[in-house]
Formats: structure tokens, C-alpha cells, sequence
């Protein structure tokens, strides 16, 4: 393949970018839910304990906006901790709208 050496280079370093990086969330199609940084810090910094609990730790925002119930992020049995995170997890994030354009990273 022509180019996949240099690629493979430049995907190696996109963990260290999104570090530095801050998402103005759009649709959400680039921006990973629980480890980009598109609030004040990632999720799953805000809310560790639930993110144990997490099936899909790498799903998009715009994936997670589209679950009907919000219950199905989660593995079960959780505990209490997390079950506290995530009623506060339902109450801030949930019925948040996601704007009709493009992400943007800075």
C-alpha cells in the first residue's frame, strides 16, 4: 500500500493530540463520549466510577445520543457509587441537544 507507512505514523500520534485538543461537539460523529475532551475534561474522568461499568467505553457521541434508553450503556451489577453517578449522569447529559453541524477540534 502506498502511504500506510506514513499513516500509521500519523494515527500513532492522535492519542497524544486529543489530549491537548478540545472538541466543539456538533452531530458528534468524531468525538468520543467518555474520553474526549468536549466538556470542561472527559467523562470518564468526571464520572469514574461509572465508566467501570461502561459496554462500549470508545462510543461516539452521537452514538450515545442516539440510544433510546440510556440504560443499555451499562453493564450490570454497578455499585452504589456508580448508580449515584448515574442518576446525575441522567439529569446533565441526556436530554442535552446536539447542533446540526460538524465537530470541531481546536
Amino acid at each position: 500500500m502506498v502511504g500506510s507507512f506514513w499513516w500509521r505514523f500519523v494515527l500513532k500520534l492522535l492519542p497524544t493530540v486529543k489530549q491537548v485538543a478540545i472538541c466543539k461537539a456538533g452531530r458528534g460523529y468524531t468525538t468520543l463520549f467518555w474520553i474526549d475532551k468536549w466538556l470542561d475534561q472527559p467523562l470518564l474522568l468526571n464520572f469514574c466510577e461509572l465508566y467501570c461499568f461502561i459496554n462500549n467505553k470508545e462510543a461516539s457521541l452521537q452514538r450515545v445520543h442516539a440510544l433510546l434508553e440510556i440504560e443499555h450503556l451499562l453493564r450490570r451489577p454497578q455499585s452504589q457509587e456508580a448508580f449515584h453517578q448515574f442518576s446525575i449522569f441522567q439529569t446533565s447529559l441526556v436530554d442535552r441537544p446536539l447542533p446540526n453541524v460538524e465537530d470541531q477540534w481546536i
